[in-house]
């Protein structure tokens, strides 16, 4: 199974977020928020005030082909962690 997950900063139309990564559930389960965020780029770092996780998929192409839409309530996103205030 495989998740995509981004970071995202603000709500709707306001909203900036990261590119996604589609990471192994299992790999995705076992790492903590800091260690994840490692896996983007440091000039990033200002829009990770959420981490947001998909649903999971079979495959690889589905998870990288899901869409984090924008809202109050993300559609597309299964967990929605809060990182930083």
């Amino acid at each position: 199974m495989f998740v995509k997950v981004r970071f995202a900063r603000g709500r709707g139309d306001s909203q900036q977020a990261t590119a996604g990564l589609v990471m192994e559930e299992a790999d995705f389960n076992q790492k903590n928020v800091s260690e994840i965020s490692k896996l983007f780029p440091y000039s990033e770092s200002l829009k990770m005030q959420f981490l947001q996780v998909s649903k999971p998929y079979e495959t690889w192409d589905e998870a990288f082909n899901h869409n984090f839409s924008s809202g109050k309530i993300q559609k597309g996103v299964e967990r929605e962690i809060r990182v930083n205030p």
